[in-house]
């Protein structure tokens, strides 16, 4: 039996504060884990940044000399400390 008594997810009146899956989790069987070097948790959740397509993202990006953006480096998606950045930047462009 789940900690819900059977059910899968918690009653609505609980919030996100305690649905801590939803906002992180990290997938170690992924092919590609670690795809960062970090002295943390990877939250996989943006796995796929959604600011890549951005010119001015919150991140630390570095350009290629063919233009294209290369975030290899950057960990600003995976910490988990900027998951209310990132939703309330999301939120914006709706």
């Amino acid at each position: 039996m789940s900690k819900y008594g059977g059910s899968d997810s918690p009653p609505p009146e609980a919030g996100l504060a305690s649905l801590p899956w939803v906002i992180f989790f990290t997938h170690r069987q992924c092919l590609y884990y670690p795809c960062h070097e970090a002295g943390f948790d990877l939250n996989c959740l943006f796995c796929f940044c959604p600011f890549y397509s951005e010119s001015a993202c919150p991140g630390n990006p570095c350009y290629l000399s063919s233009g294209l953006k290369d975030c290899s480096l950057c960990l600003f998606p995976h910490n988990i400390k900027n998951y209310p950045l990132i939703m309330a930047l999301l939120d914006t462009r709706i």
